[in-house]
């Protein structure tokens, strides 16, 4: 599955869709704020309530 988002210049893909992940990098973590209490994100990476309007490049 895939999608485009309106006056963005890139496209978003589903990794399930992907059959190899091994060159992916995560760039953040986007809907953060609907995650469990109890799951914390110690990684770094930045956390946006919804989705970013800029993506997460």
């Amino acid at each position: 599955m895939f999608w485009d988002m309106h006056g963005s210049d890139s496209m978003s893909v589903l990794t399930g869709c992907v059959d190899d992940t091994s060159k992916l990098e995560v760039k953040g973590h986007i809907y953060v704020e609907e995650k469990p209490a109890h799951y914390e994100i110690t990684d770094g990476l930045p956390q946006y309530e919804g989705y970013p309007d800029r993506g997460t490049r």
